[in-house]
């Protein structure tokens, strides 16, 4: 009987911890209609650009979202070409904001 309470409560605490850091962290949803970003905060970017390190690899990218909160792909929004993944190219490059000069790291 202690052992299945110990095994309950590990497995409630596991949970616990990944629902929490799904509320604690921004992160990319996909649905059927699309991809949307939550903030950590668990709002969602509607009609606005954002810089979005999606991949943590230091270097945030360029997207825009619709007036339903869905990144815009394969497009034009403000003269500026977005590519299959939504992000902000120019001729075909992808443009990056290297995080290192806001963080100091």
């Amino acid at each position: 009987m202690k052992r299945r309470n110990i095994w309950k409560t590990a497995i409630l605490a596991i949970l616990g911890v990944f629902l929490f850091c799904r509320q604690s962290l921004a992160y990319w949803e996909e649905t059927e209609n699309g991809w949307q970003f939550w903030r950590p905060d668990g709002t969602r970017i509607v009609d606005a650009w954002e810089w979005i390190d999606g991949d943590f690899d230091g270097y945030a990218e360029l997207y825009y979202f619709d007036e339903d909160g869905y990144c815009v792909q394969n497009g034009m929004k403000n003269g500026l070409n977005l590519d299959e993944d939504g992000a902000w190219t120019y001729h075909g490059v992808v443009q990056a904001w290297c995080l290192k000069n806001l963080t100091g790291w």
